[in-house]
């Protein structure tokens, strides 16, 4: 069974600078008020990734 963790980003998906190709748009999916995009974890080496896009969606969030 392969277990993972979905993140949604509360950001517009053209907002996001993702140079590792981890998200996925989810524009117009249905989820709202959960962002545009999202990206799954699945295991610690990832972490580095995530958290690059977890800053860019904190970031816009304090502006």
């Amino acid at each position: 069974m392969k277990i993972r963790l979905c993140v949604s980003i509360n950001m517009k998906f053209s907002d996001i600078v993702d140079k590792y190709g981890i998200c996925r748009d989810i524009t117009g999916v249905g989820r709202w008020g959960n962002g545009d995009a999202e990206l799954f974890f699945e295991n610690m080496d990832e972490i580095e990734k995530v958290m690059y896009i977890i800053t860019q969606s904190f970031n816009s969030q304090m502006d």
